[in-house]
């Protein structure tokens, strides 16, 4: 299980988050005013003000949010109205709790430069944890904006718009400014215990190879350009017999067309507090190939078209309604990995992809997925 870590929009400018290839169009590169980095920022410091400095991003590092944030205001009484300051200082309320204050110095920040996009990435949160929707969706739609402009970075894949306590647990709500990986991810929550350890990954997705049958099912809306979206999540079970990390899949609806983020954010809430009920019980998937293939061709009236099946590291079984058909591939390719519960590329010696697709003629006989 990995720890959680929400301190993403200053890591990524800091350098510490590495970065991870788009799956992204061709974006127009518009000129726009510089932001500074820390690392700029450090540079034009006295040697007593960067030993502050660096004590202070260091707490950050670590997780000690109000360490952080009781030296980054002492450094802004030195140097007020500092943009790469306040924004260390809001992350580090709003990782505290404390709204208010995020809102205080981030509205300033955005207003002066509408192109800085941490600072929009963290005031969006601010909104949405102090329960402002209104401002919440705008910063959401801006943030495409500069996304689609080519102002934010390429590797920039999404940023948490919601840190949400449930008992013990912590949800954070990611949104996507592209969809991304394999699954076409446009919103992920990590669902952390009181030790800040990742037990639960829940997933607003569009599959492309979800949607040719999406479009024989329902023509007119594909033809309006919607898509079919499914709402997953994946449970850490530990490890098995080998060693080997696994998960549980889960599948609890679908939706067509794209949610809301109120949508998203109440199914969300309803799967990490236990409250949503998946579509059918676990199925576990071993890592036997002819139990793959039983798994796929055994018919099972109503079985959903994607449900719910146990994936180890280097094996992923998907399965249709009705149709109990399948096809194999075993590549030593770059696949994505949906073991880590996120769509990731990297490297797989042999890579074992099960993919099942509805076949054109109702045939029990495997079907090629292309």
């Amino acid at each position: 299980m990995g720890r959680m870590k929400t301190s993403t929009i200053l890591a990524a400018i800091q350098g510490l988050s590495a970065p991870i290839q788009l799956c992204a169009q061709t974006k127009q590169v518009a000129a726009s005013a510089h932001i500074e980095t820390p690392q700029e920022f450090g540079a034009r410091l006295t040697p007593l003000e960067k030993i502050e400095f660096d004590a202070a991003t260091k707490a950050f590092d670590e997780h000690r949010y109000a360490d952080s944030l009781v030296s980054f205001k002492s450094l802004l009484k030195e140097l007020p109205a500092e943009p790469v300051l306040i924004k260390f200082a809001s992350e580090a309320a709003l990782q505290s709790g404390d709204t208010t204050v995020a809102l205080s110095q981030l509205i300033p920040i955005v207003k002066a430069n509408p192109d800085d996009w941490q600072a929009l990435a963290l005031l969006t949160r601010a909104y949405a944890e102090s329960g402002d929707k209104i401002d919440r969706d705008s910063g959401i739609a801006q943030m495409l904006v500069l996304h689609r402009r080519g102002v934010t970075p390429s590797s920039l894949q999404k940023y948490i718009v919601e840190r949400i306590k449930e008992g013990d647990n912590t949800l954070v709500i990611w949104t996507s400014v592209e969809p991304w990986g394999y699954y076409k991810v446009y919103a992920l929550g990590q669902v952390s215990d009181s030790n800040g350890l990742i037990f639960l990954r829940i997933t607003l997705e569009s599959n492309d190879f979800d949607q040719p049958s999406f479009a024989r099912e329902h023509p007119k809306e594909a033809s309006e350009g919607l898509r079919q979206f499914s709402l997953d999540a994946y449970r850490e079970t530990g490890l098995n017999n080998s060693g080997q990390r696994t998960q549980t899949h889960y599948t609890f609806q679908f939706f067509v067309g794209q949610q809301s983020y109120d949508t998203v954010r109440e199914e969300f809430i309803k799967i990490a507090t236990g409250k949503a009920t998946p579509i059918q019980q676990p199925i576990e998937a071993s890592r036997s190939l002819e139990h793959l293939l039983k798994l796929m061709h055994d018919d099972v009236p109503g079985r959903p078209r994607r449900g719910i099946h146990q994936v180890v590291e280097g094996t992923v079984a998907i399965y249709d309604n009705h149709v109990p058909c399948a096809h194999l591939s075993n590549q030593s390719s770059h696949k994505s990995n949906i073991v880590s519960g996120r769509s990731e590329i990297r490297p797989f010696s042999k890579w074992l992809t099960l993919r099942s697709v509805d076949s054109p003629h109702g045939s029990k006989e495997p079907t090629p997925y292309c």
